[in-house]
């Protein structure tokens, strides 16, 4: 908020993409400040009760708190998996809107496509993979993941929430280094479209 070009331009932009539902704006609370009536003070600030993290008196703890919500506002985002759920039938509708997201993304647009609208694509695309990914059951994810073959540290181990796996692994994958969101996708559809052994 010290900053008038990060709370000017930055903040009034990370709103407005929140509440197009582009974004999801968690304001993070790290020293006492008067952020009452500030764009962001309808939102749940972190730590818990907007106690700001020095204000703690272990500042692990503060931010274990705030690794906390954002781990609860990330898996608000993706879909309540079945429990009772074998895993086939999310596979088939994985397929399903994967199938109807990639006849989607081969079509061909009418007007140059700007790189507002190339980015929001590519959000598209991500969202799209992200809720596709968190649906896998934990087996097909993490063959997915072997197959992908991430270099080490990139993607959090088995034990870590699947959300977070997720994650991890379209950022890499999405990265200079990865070897991009297409791929992924690709190797999704050859995992879904397999035969189930019997």
């Amino acid at each position: 908020m010290n900053s008038d070009f990060c709370y000017g331009k930055e903040m009034e932009r990370a709103m407005q993409r929140h509440r197009n539902g582009d974004a999801r704006v968690i304001p993070i609370i790290l020293t006492p400040t008067d952020w009452k009536g500030a764009p962001f003070d309808t939102l749940q600030v972190l730590p818990k009760d907007g106690k700001p993290v020095v204000d703690w008196p272990n500042h692990d703890a503060a931010f274990v708190d705030v690794v906390k919500g954002i781990r609860r506002a990330v898996e608000s985002l993706a879909p309540a998996s079945n429990s009772q759920d074998d895993g086939w039938a999310t596979l088939q509708r994985i397929k399903s809107a994967s199938s109807s997201y990639s006849q989607a993304d081969t079509l061909q647009p009418e007007r140059p496509v700007s790189s507002r609208d190339s980015e929001r694509e590519r959000s598209a695309k991500r969202m799209q993979l992200f809720t596709a990914l968190s649906g896998l059951p934990g087996p097909q994810f993490s063959q997915l993941v072997f197959t992908l073959n991430p270099p080490p540290g990139n993607v959090p181990p088995d034990s870590a929430p699947q959300s977070n796996r997720v994650a991890s692994l379209l950022q890499w994958a999405d990265s200079p280094i990865g070897p991009g969101l297409a791929t992924v996708d690709e190797l999704l559809s050859e995992l879904i479209d397999r035969p189930r052994s019997t």
